[in-house]
């Protein structure tokens, strides 16, 4: 079975991390910009266009909508 660590060294496999240098051009590159803080904190002020799914809910979120399950989409959470 895998540990934890497992699982977020397999992720980040997968992924690009940027850093705030980049993180502008990243933001103007992605076809969507999920927001995955608490609903209050979304609600208290977030980049326009983003999309909110909390952390807890963003799998769930993901599945259930097939425009977001592109293997090609960018992404930036």
């Amino acid at each position: 079975m895998k540990t934890p660590l497992d699982l977020v060294q397999a992720a980040k496999a997968r992924i690009t991390e940027v850093g705030l240098d980049a993180a502008e051009q990243a933001l103007r590159d992605a076809d969507v910009l999920i927001d995955v803080r608490e609903a209050d904190e979304f609600a208290a002020g977030h980049i326009p266009g983003a999309v909110h799914f909390s952390r807890g809910m963003l799998e769930f979120k993901l599945a259930a909508d097939p425009s977001l399950q592109r293997r090609d989409l960018r992404v930036v959470l």
